[in-house]
This record gives structure tokens, C-alpha cells and sequence, in this order.
């Protein structure tokens, strides 16, 4: 803060990218009165997703792409967007991510965790885990899949034989050829 610096580098560095991607984007007016345009993406960068069209909505703080929701700072869309109509796009940015608010966190001072021996007696409801639901320790996981027809094996018309003498009747484990 003694900086000068309002946001954190993290966010200035994705408000960055996000400005870069923008310069590929086509805005079209709606509606100016409510702030409402449709975003075109001419280009996308390598990503799994298509190049699409996105709604914004300036006034709702909204865009089909779902970054502006989720993230609480504008996506390439909303930054295309504003610089369209004008419009400074830092004031779309979260005060949550001012460095004001992350050093709030940290402003509240926590007691120190006193001995366990100083601990209030607990009176209220003992929990008990499910034992069917722990894992035997030197098995694998019991499957909970439900099997068809298609799960079920053909018998198998050839008998099984040791892979060390193959005769049948014994393992290779239980081969009186075996050498130790």
C-alpha cells in the first residue's frame, strides 16, 4: 500500500490478459440506454473453447462467458466493452480485490490456543463415524458398480495349468517342480 498500488500484481496481471484477448473482440450496441451489447470474438486464443458471441450487461454486471460472475472482474468481453462506449473498466473490478481489503484480513489478531488441559469440558453430541465406510487397510475398495449381463465371464473350456511344468491341477506356486 505504501506503493501506491491500489490492486494486487496478480489481479493487474489477468486484468492484462484479459485487456490483450479484448483487442480481438467486435462490439455491437443493443441497447446503450441499459447498457446492453453483444461481444463477437473475431479470434480466439488457444483454448478448447469455439469462438463465440457473448451478451454483456454492463448495468447487471453480467456476460454469457461467466468469468464476470464468477470472478468479480471483468472478462475480455466487458473490457472490449467499456472501451467501446468509453468507459474506465477498473470499475468493474471487486473492492475484495483492493490490497486495502487483503490486508484486512489479516488486521484481526487471534488469541493464543491455550493447553488442552484449560478446555471447557464438551457437553454436547458425540459424533461416531460409519464403519462400513472406511476402507479395510489391506484391501482395495469394495466396487459399487451394479453388474449386467454383459459383466458376466464365459466359462473357460481350457483348465488351467501351472505356468512352470504345465500339467494341470497345481499352481506354479504349489509345483513339485519348483526349485527354491
Amino acid at each position: 500500500m505504501t506503493s501506491g498500488l491500489i490492486y494486487s500484481n496478480t489481479i493487474i496481471q489477468n486484468l492484462n490478459k484479459e485487456r490483450a484477448m479484448s483487442n480481438s473482440h467486435e462490439v455491437v450496441i443493443h441497447n446503450r440506454a441499459h447498457s446492453i451489447f453483444t461481444v463477437k470474438e473475431l479470434v480466439r486464443p488457444p483454448s478448447d473453447l469455439p469462438i463465440g458471441t457473448f451478451k454483456v450487461d454492463l448495468d447487471k454486471r453480467w456476460c454469457d462467458y461467466g468469468e464476470f460472475e464468477a470472478l468479480h472482474y471483468p472478462c475480455s468481453h466487458v473490457i472490449a466493452t467499456c472501451s467501446f462506449i468509453h468507459r474506465d473498466y477498473m470499475m468493474y473490478v471487486s473492492s475484495k480485490y483492493t490490497l486495502q481489503c487483503i490486508f484486512g484480513v489479516y488486521k484481526e489478531e487471534f488469541p493464543a490456543i491455550p493447553l488442552q488441559s484449560y478446555w471447557p469440558e464438551y457437553n454436547g453430541i458425540e459424533l461416531c463415524h460409519n464403519p462400513t465406510m472406511r476402507r479395510d487397510p489391506k484391501d482395495r475398495p469394495q466396487s459399487t458398480r451394479i453388474h449386467t449381463e454383459m459383466d458376466q465371464r464365459e466359462k473357460n473350456t481350457h483348465p488351467k495349468r501351472c505356468s512352470l511344468c504345465r500339467n494341470e491341477g497345481h499352481s506354479k506356486n504349489k509345483c513339485p517342480y519348483r526349485i527354491d
